[in-house]
């Protein structure tokens, strides 16, 4: 046996070595002579030989040899092998001195996050045994953390204070978000001494990574995110006649880097800027021109690619140039205009007209088009007042529009402002933009003797008050049919009577689209289904003051196609979920004053939804 095990040793061209340490390892005494020039002793077991590493330190675990006085470590970023010399290449030597006695043994001295290679051999009256390695070869340190933790003080919406212990020697700070190329950020003599800096100019609510260097060796690395920055107040004036609009931002807003001027109602992050002068940051102020108008707008000024101030505003119509112009002025003058005119009209208010005393005014079959306009006028208080007792078309019409009026139907209790009773009339859209609607038992009313169709209902930046059971749509038989019915950054507080927003007893499926909407106080349910049914698309919209059951009456008949960032209050829960945000604040707590008709939303996360007339 002991023939085969020497066989072997040859053939691993060890010979020398290891038969010494099969010698000084075996209690039995060998009947063979060797050659003293291998009489060395034995390194520690390969398997015995541990690293535990640390940012700048490692321990050495290793199982100890007999007779041994020292041991030698030696530890490299290049590969070590036997045939290197020792201490070659800039490696670390540990324990020359022969104070490494026993392990476990702590190397200092090192780098964080640097692989290092390992080795260790035994050391005796001056002799040496082999190298050992450990299984894995190399270890890894840890990263080093020479950064403290950033208190709540140190950071803002464009700043963060970085701080560390100022004897660890530090060059640079870098900086990256995203995926972005990252900043550099040399330290000065006193910020190295004082080992802190204030890195400034930064995004709100955005994580950033710090890392700390001394030359090219990371010593930190830190994930710190700016707090969010509160919008500045601002407000948006609209000068009409001159196409014009002046934009004014409130103080506190902070370091700003541009403008941003976009058509429609967009978030315009990421958008190209321009650059504002010195004169519009310390004015605060910067107008607009060469507008088109009845376009929507949204100007902001900005802090890199974080909105500081922000408004959307839509400048006053213009009366298209295929339409004839007609001023009136009165009732008698309203009457005149509608039976001397055909074709597409644009009756421009210059005063009150009162439709009350005749009934139900009756819109000609001569008449295609009707844009009853109110003027240039800043706020819907100070438009022209417009009184009905229900509006109706006695043919086909493409678009009717009422702009910038208020619309009042005398009482919510007999009158509507939009009444077709017996109409046989095909109307494409009507539409109400701007306007106040007030005093009305109904909004809408399609009578069961009517005919035709009515293919759009749309309400945009309108206030809606004081409408009594029949609500904004009634649709009362199958004989109109009624497509789709839109209301679009609008607020609605019914009349205590007020039961829903819309009601179906016709044969057809209606199409509902609401968008930033306020909705206060409805008794009964939203929408009453009661036939055929609705869809719905609701957005970015409030609810609270409701006192009914259900959201929908009926509602197998109902389909919700989409339900985004609509939020109810804690006290207008419904019976079943149509995929609402139930909220835990409490009307009170989510607008202004309620009971006082002021919905200006109180929580600052909330106030980009409902209708943006409650942000200013």
């Amino acid at each position: 046996m002991k023939q085969k095990q020497l066989i072997h040793i040859l053939g691993t061209g060890t010979f020398g070595f290891l038969l010494a340490a099969g010698i000084a390892s075996c209690s039995d005494v060998n009947d063979w002579s060797t050659d003293p020039s291998f009489d060395r002793l034995f390194g520690t077991r390969q398997a015995s030989l541990s690293v535990e590493p640390e940012a700048l330190s490692a321990t050495v675990e290793w199982e100890a040899t007999p007779k041994t006085q020292s041991y030698l470590i030696e530890v490299s970023t290049d590969s070590l092998y036997d045939d290197r010399a020792m201490g070659e290449g800039g490696s670390l030597l540990y324990g020359t001195d022969g104070s490494i006695t026993r392990s476990p043994y702590v190397l200092t001295g090192l780098k964080g996050e640097t692989t290092y290679y390992l080795r260790i051999k035994s050391v005796s009256e001056g002799k040496e045994s082999r190298w050992v390695y450990p299984e894995k070869f190399k270890f890894t340190t840890d990263a080093e953390q020479i950064f403290h933790k950033v208190a709540d003080d140190d950071v803002t919406d464009e700043s963060v204070r970085l701080t560390w212990d100022a004897a660890m020697e530090a060059t640079r700070i870098e900086y990256v978000r995203d995926e972005e190329e990252p900043a550099v950020r040399e330290l000065t003599a006193e910020e190295r001494a004082a080992g802190e800096v204030l890195i400034d100019g930064l995004d709100p609510k955005v994580t950033y990574t710090f890392m700390i260097y001394n030359g090219d060796t990371r010593r930190g690395t830190l994930e710190v995110q700016t707090k969010a920055a509160v919008m500045a107040d601002s407000e948006v004036t609209v000068d009409a006649a001159a196409r014009r609009v002046t934009f004014t931002w409130g103080e506190n807003i902070g370091r700003l880097t541009g403008y941003v001027l976009l058509e429609g109602d967009v978030y315009p992050a990421d958008q190209p800027q321009t650059a504002l002068t010195d004169a519009q940051l310390q004015a605060r102020q910067l107008t607009l021109t060469g507008l088109k108008g009845s376009t929507t707008y949204t100007v902001a000024v900005m802090r890199g690619r974080t909105v500081r101030a922000l408004q959307t505003f839509k400048t006053w119509a213009d009366i298209p140039a295929d339409y004839t112009k007609v001023n009136v002025g009165n009732t008698d003058e309203w009457d005149a205009a509608l039976a001397s005119h055909s074709g597409k009209v644009a009756v421009v208010l210059t005063g009150d007209v009162d439709l009350t005393a005749s009934g139900t005014a009756k819109i000609p079959a001569s008449i295609t088009s009707l844009l009853v306009w109110g003027g240039d006028v800043v706020t819907a208080e100070k438009a022209h007042t417009f009184r009905t007792k229900g509006l109706s078309f006695l043919g086909n019409m493409d678009a009717v529009e009422f702009y910038n009026l208020n619309l009042f139907a005398n009482g919510s209790t007999n009158n509507y402002l939009f009444d077709f009773n017996g109409s046989k009339a095909d109307v494409n859209t009507v539409s109400l933009t701007s306007c106040v609607l007030d005093e009305a038992r109904g909004v809408f009313r399609l009578r069961s003797s009517s005919t035709g169709t009515l293919r759009n209902i749309v309400a945009e930046d309108c206030l809606i008050r004081n409408i009594g059971s029949y609500g904004f749509v009634a649709q009362e038989g199958s004989g109109l049919t009624l497509g789709t019915v839109t209301l679009k950054k609008c607020t609605y507080v019914p009349h205590s009577s007020g039961k829903c927003l819309l009601q179906n007893k016709g044969g057809n499926v209606v199409g509902v689209v609401i968008d930033q909407c306020t909705f206060y106080g409805f008794t009964y349910a939203f929408l009453d289904n009661n036939k055929a049914g609705f869809t719905l698309d609701i957005s970015r919209t409030l609810m609270g003051g409701f006192t009914g059951s259900k959201f929908f009456q009926n509602i197998a008949t109902a389909t919700v196609n989409s339900c985004k960032d609509f939020y109810v209050s804690a006290d207008s829960p419904f019976e079943t979920s149509i995929g609402e945000t139930k909220l835990e604040l409490k009307d009170a707590d989510l607008f202004a004053n309620p009971g006082a008709g002021d919905f200006r939303v109180k929580p600052t996360e909330y106030a980009a939804f409902g209708d943006p007339r409650w942000e200013k």
